[in-house]
């Protein structure tokens, strides 16, 4: 093969070559590029510093300032003498936000049960006058009756002049109740109980006379319930205030 041949043909698989080579380096290039990193927002000088959270204890200090000012973790002086009165009869426990009055009537124990943020909310306050609306809210309490494994319990609400309404009524077994008092529904496989309102007067009247001449649920019962459940609200509230503030400082 003459020089000049194998010059032209050496130049020729040169070409080739370095084609092959730039069609490649692109993509050689794009792989290796370095990658580049996703910035986060920059946080702000004042988030970093926790001026914030600090302004957030600041605040919660002023409120829980104020509630110790008003003295409302103080048990008013009515109230005191009225929850003296009722311990003649009743064991009165607080269980956190849940408060627990227990009797035993004869062979049977019974057990009233109310959370201090059990008020019932007015659905339309335009109805009642002024002097309604000054007066307490109503409150949602649960009285049990228990004998021998079976428990009755009661469902009510207490009224402006001092009396109870009965809502619901239902049987279930003492561990039931438990679950019952415990998630405030009534257990799912349980009877739920008839409309109170639609059984006789007679009956109607029964259960309520029941409820006040044998458990002892009057007038000073039901004003106990509904003072002692704004109290309670008031001293779990300011305890609130207390050891949110500690969780943050």
């Amino acid at each position: 093969m003459s020089k000049f041949i194998a010059s032209t043909l050496l130049r020729s698989r040169l070409s080739q070559q370095l084609t092959s080579k730039s069609a490649i380096l692109p993509h050689l290039m794009m792989r290796s590029a370095p990658r580049t990193a996703t910035l986060l927002p920059k946080m702000s000088t004042r988030a970093m510093s926790g001026e914030a959270r600090q302004t957030l204890v600041d605040i919660l200090g002023r409120e829980h300032a104020e509630e110790i000012e008003n003295e409302s973790t103080t048990m008013p002086e009515d109230l005191g003498s009225l929850k003296k009165t009722l311990e003649n009869d009743w064991k009165i426990v607080d269980d956190g936000a849940m408060t627990k009055l227990y009797r035993t009537i004869g062979s049977s124990k019974v057990q009233v049960t109310f959370h201090c943020q059990d008020a019932v909310e007015m659905d339309d306050e335009e109805d009642f006058d002024e002097e309604a609306l000054e007066a307490a809210a109503p409150v949602r309490f649960t009285v049990t009756v228990t004998k021998a494994g079976k428990t009755l319990a009661m469902t009510c609400i207490t009224t402006e002049d001092l009396s109870v309404s009965i809502q619901n009524i239902v049987n279930t077994s003492d561990q039931q109740a438990e679950t019952m008092l415990r998630e405030n529904v009534i257990p799912s496989d349980v009877y739920q109980g008839p409309e109170f309102v639609e059984l006789a007067e007679d009956l109607q009247d029964a259960f309520h006379n029941y409820l006040i001449e044998d458990v002892g649920i009057g007038s000073d019962f039901v004003s106990f319930v509904s003072m002692y459940c704004d109290f309670k609200e008031q001293t779990e509230y300011v305890n609130f205030l207390e050891d949110t503030k500690a969780i943050l400082s």
